[in-house]
């Protein structure tokens, strides 16, 4: 907030009677400051609109997004269930999907690690039987939503 000196008390112009106050200074639209504020202080504290449940009619439908700098998948599982995951593969970090549409699995496009629409590892390239017990513990971590 060193850009502004002034935005402490142009800020405080805004709490006043309906009368007397101001509309928020075009400052708070663009400083990097103040959005970090927001993330914490709005956004990490409550539940953000993602989509309407009508774009996730039947399983496997996924739509993809960003929240608070975190890709997503946003899709429903077999169950009917809706599941939100981090749109990254555990392997190597890799963006898993884009976008919206229908799929019956998630593969990585890096090394091909594959996981079912619960978000479990089904099957990957190269992994060896020593690790094979550990595989369904693998899952992309899923969020509440």
């Amino acid at each position: 907030m060193k850009d502004n000196l002034n935005l402490e008390e142009e800020l405080k112009n805004c709490l006043k009677s309906h009368d007397a106050s101001s509309c928020i200074p075009p400052v708070c639209y663009s400083n990097e400051e103040i959005l970090e504020i927001e993330k914490d202080v709005l956004f990490k504290k409550q539940w953000i609109c993602i989509g309407h449940v009508s774009f996730l009619k039947k399983a496997g439908d996924y739509i993809t997004k960003e929240i608070l700098d975190t890709p997503v998948i946003i899709i429903r599982d077999k169950s009917k269930k809706i599941r939100v995951f981090a749109n990254v593969c555990r392997h190597r970090s890799a963006k898993l999907i884009e976008g919206k549409g229908n799929i019956s699995g998630i593969i990585c496009p890096f090394h091909s690690w594959s996981y079912n629409l619960e978000g479990r590892l089904k099957g990957c390239l190269l992994y060896t039987s020593d690790a094979a017990d550990e595989r369904s513990s693998v899952d992309l971590g899923g969020r509440r939503i």
